[in-house]
């Protein structure tokens, strides 16, 4: 704004200009600031702004930890320059011609560029509308639909998207009480990708509208693809599409009862998911090549587990982790302090018996066979077998009675499941967990009952046969230190095994029953494979010991980090980290990284042990092996 004019001429409101010119611009010093000022300068905020954004966005990707893919983001890349080159092309030539007059261009040369200049910068408003909109196409698709609505696209999983910031912010609070672990994802491609590489995951879907019916056509089918809500602006129209989609649970209009659907079905979900996985192990070669031994691998890797000695910050490491993925849920958080404040081994079974986050992240981890977090579980998991075999031994030294125990329990299962277990009969099944289970069967019906079959879940009773007289296991009674102690219940030790006697329907109960015997541990074909493995590995109990267990099984990866941390130990013991090191990075067929460990496994038993040590010779001997399987047999 101009408040002292350079001229005399007199203010005429009716007219935009008072010559052919504003006289203003004939001022040297106001028309250079005009040019700079609110010419070039707000052309060039405008570029600088629409670059900076991107770079934020970019800056922003990185410090999370999340993979930056250019062609997914190509869309707002090309609008961010788009706008940036139209007010730079269009609006700086005027702006560079008018300044270069007022610095003693002569008129004769600058004239007609300047009108030029000044043509080209009316295309400005008239080309943004369309730059802007035609890097938009969801948003073109939507305003063929709806006129004047502004959808924003999102893809997410654990929240939804067609709302406000605040609104999808608050979304994710309400969620995050129901479904701890949200992620969300701005390109439908990212997050297509994402589930299609997670598979020991359940993953349930909110999205809008729009998005839906791109990505749930192409995921429906995955296995782990558990169920879908779609949170949208009309119900009626997106019901047309949903309804050919048996995983697309409902279509929603209003937060609330979005989350109430969710939570309820979240019940259903959880109580499928503190099922323990079956896994079956029968005498034929095959699966005693591939199935059986891994089932007995993990079970060795439970037994190292619970046989480690532990360290005063076990319980720190498990905590902290805990408050980094409860960290939004304030009922959870609350749970973690009071379990830092007053666990005590004493009560391990009280605590994995309350409905919390460490029952569920046991049950996770030991159902996905999460290393990781079964690693940080370890102190806890031991203070429970700790408990169960005291009761065990107390059981079996104080009571006369022998009888046969009978003790039920009720899940759903997967129809693969079941019919893997009918086709088991006199074969052996392991429930991947501490088994709870009921001196009353009705108490294990009523469970059944609470959860609904679907045509991938069938209810089922397990009929569990125990015979004290057998060394089996250990099991105990656990009413008495049980967070729930109405309930007549048995918890039964990590990693049993039971044998399938009869698999039968009872229509009338809608549910299978499976009458099964607590094996004894004397009792399965498989007994001197387990004894054979367990002197693979040595009688210690430590990193070591894990990560050679990993590497049978194939868990590369898992075994370097068990390793490396092995490497902040002493130093005889970086020696076996580093050999182990270079053992997994063999398997990998990563030669140059093994054969770095090798040596300098070598370079350290050398010098603490001395050259003619056995364990020197076993450096040796790997990096022999290693040459050898690499077509090198003249390397010494």
């Amino acid at each position: 704004m101009i408040l002292f004019p350079s001229c005399s001429n007199s203010f005429d409101y009716t007219l935009p200009v008072c010559g052919a010119m504003p006289c203003y611009l004939l001022d040297p010093v106001i028309g250079m600031w005009d040019m700079m000022v609110h010419g070039c300068l707000s052309s060039l905020i405008i570029a600088i702004f629409s670059i900076g954004l991107l770079i934020r966005i970019i800056v922003r990707r990185w410090q999370f930890h999340r993979n930056i893919h250019w062609r997914k983001h190509r869309k707002m890349a090309i609008q961010m320059l788009s706008i940036t080159v139209l007010y730079l092309v269009f609006n700086i030539p005027m702006f560079v011609i008018t300044i270069a007059r007022l610095c003693g261009l002569p008129d004769s040369v600058s004239a007609v560029p300047q009108q030029i200049a000044l043509f080209l910068t009316y295309f400005v408003p008239l080309l943004l509308p369309f730059v802007c909109f035609s890097t938009l196409p969801e948003l073109r698709r939507e305003m063929k639909t709806i006129v004047g609505f502004y959808h924003t696209h999102r893809a997410t999983v654990g929240t939804a998207t067609e709302r406000t910031l605040q609104d999808n912010i608050e979304t994710q609070k309400e969620l995050r009480q129901v479904i701890n672990h949200l992620r969300t994802f701005d390109q439908s491609d990212e997050c297509e990708q994402y589930l299609r590489q997670i598979t020991k995951e359940k993953v349930v879907l909110i999205v809008s509208s729009s998005l839906g019916r791109q990505i749930v056509p192409r995921l429906h089918d995955l296995p782990h693809f558990s169920a879908c809500y779609v949170f949208c602006q009309d119900e009626k129209t997106n019901e047309l599409w949903t309804n050919q989609y048996n995983k697309v649970n409902g279509v929603f209009t209003e937060r609330a009862k979005l989350i109430d659907q969710i939570s309820k079905d979240q019940i259903v979900r959880s109580k499928i998911d503190d099922g323990a996985s079956i896994s079956i192990i029968t005498s034929s070669s095959q699966s005693l090549q591939v199935r059986n031994a891994i089932f007995l691998w993990f079970q060795l890797f439970i037994e190292v587990l619970l046989r480690m000695h532990h360290k005063s910050n076990d319980r720190k490491e498990l905590l902290n982790i805990c408050k980094l993925s409860y960290k939004d849920n304030v009922k959870e958080i609350k749970t973690i302090d009071e379990f830092e404040k007053n666990y005590k081994a004493e009560n391990a079974i009280w605590w994995y018996t309350r409905e919390s986050c460490f029952y569920r992240m046991m049950n996770k981890a030991l159902r996905v066979q999460d290393f990781d977090m079964l690693f940080a579980l370890r102190f806890f998991i031991t203070d429970i077998a700790k408990q169960i075999k005291s009761e065990h031994e107390k059981f079996i030294r104080t009571s006369d009675d022998r009888n046969i125990i009978h003790v039920y329990r009720g899940q759903l299962i997967e129809n693969d499941e079941l019919e893997l277990i009918k086709k088991s009969i006199g074969e052996f099944v392991s429930m991947n967990s501490f088994l709870s289970a009921s001196r009353k069967r009705s108490t294990a019906l009523r469970f059944t009952r609470i959860t609904r079959r679907t045509n991938n879940l069938q209810s089922i009773i397990f009929e569990i046969k125990i015979d004290p007289r057998l060394q089996t296991k250990a099991f105990a009674n656990i009413s008495q230190m049980s967070y729930c102690q109405k309930e007549d219940e048995v918890l039964i030790m990590l990693g049993a095994l039971f044998r399938i006697e009869e698999v039968n329907e009872d229509k009338e109960e809608r549910m299978w029953v499976a009458r099964v015997l607590l094996a004894s541990e004397d009792d399965y074909h498989l007994k001197e494979t387990f004894s054979y493995m367990k002197s693979t590995i040595g009688d210690d109990t430590d990193l070591d010991s894990l990560g050679k267990i990993l590497i049978e099984m194939g868990e590369y990866e898992q075994a370097q980090k068990y390793y490396r941390r092995m490497l902040d130990e002493i130093q005889l013991a970086s020696g076996t980290a580093e050999l182990g090191l270079g053992r997994a990075y063999g398997r990998c067929k990563k030669v140059d990284e093994s054969l770095e460990h090798l040596k300098e496994a070598l370079h350290i038993r050398q010098r603490l042990l001395g050259p003619n040590h056995a364990d020197v010779g076993a450096c040796y001997s790997s990096i022999g092996a290693l040459h050898c399987e690499n077509g090198d047999s003249t390397q010494n």
